[in-house]
């Protein structure tokens, strides 16, 4: 993969698992959050604004659905990018208020360019999900 600098942004990442938490502390931004559970997503939220939140659909004490739908309750318009496990899933995501979904089995590229592009768009607005070899 080309190097390529990392932002300024500051993201939540809501997950588990450590491989997971690794990735996006390495290959998105230098100004991270991490998360291990619902919970503590939460109380960081309300602690202080994210640029984006990157939530797993598997979270040791709710669901990432769950978790995507309360934060909508009190924030519309934060982006959320959702890491899904299987096509279900991205479809629940979407009607659950997130704006951008990515396989669980991703292709670094492509987890990348979906949370690049939530933090530029900035607006609010849905994305189309990024279309992932087989």
């Amino acid at each position: 993969m080309a190097y390529a600098p990392k932002c300024r942004k500051v993201v939540l990442c809501v997950a588990h698992e450590w491989p997971t938490r690794l990735f996006f502390r390495i290959g998105l931004c230098d100004h991270i959050v991490m998360a291990r559970n619902a919970f503590e997503a939460l109380r960081a939220i309300h602690n202080r604004p994210f640029d984006i939140i990157a939530i797993d659909s598997r979270l040791p004490d709710w669901s990432g659905l769950a978790l995507c739908r309360v934060i909508r309750r009190f924030d519309r318009d934060t982006p959320i990018l959702y890491l899904f496990a299987d096509a279900h899933d991205m479809a629940r995501a979407y009607a659950a208020g997130a704006q951008g979904c990515v396989s669980r089995q991703f292709d670094t590229r492509v987890l990348l360019t979906t949370a690049r592009a939530l933090l530029e768009s900035g607006d609010g607005m849905p994305l189309r999900p990024a279309l992932q070899p087989q």
